[in-house]
């Protein structure tokens, strides 16, 4: 049976599969993704020019014709290299095909940027792929379902696979993530007014407390770094919300439509977000939901 690894760029993919073309299989996605003349991909060189440049036409089949590749190539008992493109991992999950993710360690972003610059990359390519870069290793940190091999400083695929993979469950390959979720199921159990998540999560995930008309204030929990898409839209009476240290990055519509937030926005570890957050002057009533009525 074939593991699949959807690998992220600049892990040594093409290298892997020209390497060892017995163990490997490198579907390329951009001979699916564009309509590309099969005499033009003759060397490495041409096909990393290719990356992310936008000069040959969309191919529409796209990208349900990869997927069907990525499912043909899982009837050998190799080792898949895919993309980890958002919506085909998404549609392995709907359909409980397993899949490791292999990644590099956030603070490798510049020996990535050398690597893309060596291999020939273009400036479309870059300015993804170092211009998103916390964004992609934030998407990978919160993958939940997949296992997770961490490349670490100077480390390639080569380094870390070799042919006794195939002989391992998907459970023995790479590491189960911890990330936690607090879910829209969760925050059905909060009924009060006056919200005071739990700890232990990491993230307020997508549509968590969406449409809750009855909240006026909300305590986030140190611990969590992300706030998800729609986690607090339409929450129209949520009029006070604290934010812990620890947050990191807050989705741009994660608190569309509360309009009863108070300011004009706030600016928070550098990032300035379209919605007003006050985590400074909040109500009696809200020091009240949280020390149980002792202001300080």
């Amino acid at each position: 049976m074939a593991l699949i690894i959807a690998a992220h760029a600049g892990t040594g993919k093409t290298y892997a599969a020209k390497m060892n073309s017995n163990l490997f299989t490198d579907l390329t996605y951009y001979t699916y993704r564009y309509d590309i003349p099969e005499d033009f991909i003759h060397n490495k060189e041409d096909s990393e020019a290719i990356k992310a440049e936008f000069r040959f036409p969309r191919n529409f089949d796209y990208p349900e014709n990869y997927i069907e590749a990525i499912k043909n190539a899982s009837k050998e008992n190799k080792i898949i290299l895919i993309v980890p493109d958002p919506y085909l991992l998404s549609t392995l999950e709907e359909e409980n095909i397993p899949y490791v993710i292999a990644y590099p360690e956030r603070s490798a972003k510049e020996e990535y940027r050398q690597r893309f610059i060596k291999r020939g990359n273009e400036d479309n390519f870059m300015r993804i792929f170092t211009g998103s870069w916390d964004g992609f290793i934030d998407d990978f940190v919160r993958n939940t379902y997949a296992r997770h091999i961490v490349l670490e400083s100077h480390e390639y695929l080569t380094d870390v696979l070799d042919k006794s993979m195939l002989n391992k469950s998907i459970e023995e390959v790479g590491e189960k993530n911890t990330w936690k979720v607090f879910t829209e199921d969760d925050a059905d159990l909060l009924k009060d007014e006056h919200i005071i998540i739990p700890t232990g999560y990491d993230e307020i995930g997508k549509y968590a407390f969406v449409n809750r008309e009855d909240i006026r204030s909300v305590v986030i929990p140190e611990g969590v770094s992300y706030i998800a898409d729609s986690a607090f839209a339409y929450c129209t009476m949520l009029k006070n919300i604290f934010l812990p240290d620890s947050i990191e990055r807050v989705d741009e519509t994660a608190f569309f439509n509360c309009d009863g937030l108070i300011g004009d926005g706030v600016t928070f570890k550098e990032k300035t977000y379209e919605y007003a957050i006050d985590v400074h002057n909040v109500t009696s009533e809200f020091y009240e939901a949280i020390n149980g009525g002792e202001e300080k």
